[in-house]
């Protein structure tokens, strides 16, 4: 209304006047024709502003003078965006956090995620997508136990421990990649029917004698239950592999 009173010959005392509307109309005005809410003599909120992005609600306090009229500003926006240092003020602010998808991040972003004033984790379902090493990092421990789905960002190789360590994180998965387990003889052989099953396929790597040693069991306890097994043979060179054979040959 007030921007229409603007375009015609009116002649129209700003010195008291009070512009109150919802954030998207405020925005859209600011946008368009910014005179429109220079020229009156205070802006303020007229509703509740919403899932407004971190950007538009940084701008939306600018012009309101980071006072909210009563009501409340709730954000939905990407990671990147809500821990934009340029955000932080407006995160701190609002009643409300959440992410707009779940599109995997990583644990330490998970981790600053659930550190930030009012973050909803239940919003959307978050999924942490990261190495090994760093979904077992006990600095991202919130986040982890925040995530919905915890799984590796890429294939990768671990030990049997480490396996074991992954696969007792809530809700843990391989997220479509290859996980080899690549251990001793012993640490295979040691290893659950169940921790088995969870690799993609197992490598034995060890030396010759150890190997040897213990064929009958691998054979009984790994080749034989239909694990994918590949079998390197340790050298001259300590844990350095000069033979690597698949299941059928062994």
């Amino acid at each position: 209304v007030y921007g229409d009173l603007q375009a015609i010959s009116v002649t129209f005392e700003e010195s008291t006047l009070t512009v109150s509307d919802t954030a998207a109309a405020l925005l859209s005005v600011e946008t368009a024709t910014p005179v429109v809410l220079s020229s009156a003599h205070a802006v303020v909120l007229g509703s509740d502003a919403l899932d407004l992005t971190a950007t538009d609600a940084t701008a939306l306090l600018g012009m309101l003078g980071n006072q909210l009229n009563g009501h409340q500003l709730t954000l939905s926006d990407s990671a990147a965006h809500l821990l934009d240092p340029a955000n932080a003020a407006t995160v701190a602010t609002a009643a409300s956090v959440a992410l707009d998808s779940g599109a995997p991040i990583s644990a330490q972003t998970a981790t600053q995620l659930v550190g930030l004033t009012n973050f909803d984790a239940g919003a959307v379902a978050i999924t942490v997508a990261d190495t090994p090493t760093n979904l077992l990092d006990a600095a991202h421990a919130a986040g982890i136990q925040a995530a919905t789905t915890v799984t590796p960002d890429a294939d990768c190789t671990v030990s049997a421990d480490t396996l074991s360590q992954l696969e007792a994180i809530t809700d843990f998965a391989n997220g479509g990649h290859q996980i080899t387990l690549q251990d001793t003889a012993a640490n295979v052989l040691a290893a659950s029917p169940t921790l088995l099953d969870g690799a993609s396929q197992i490598d034995v790597a060890d030396t010759a004698a150890n190997i040897l040693a213990n064929l009958a069991a691998l054979q009984a306890n790994v080749l034989d239950q239909g694990h994918t097994t590949a079998v390197s043979i340790d050298g001259a060179v300590a844990d350095t592999p000069i033979l690597s054979i698949d299941a059928a040959t062994y």
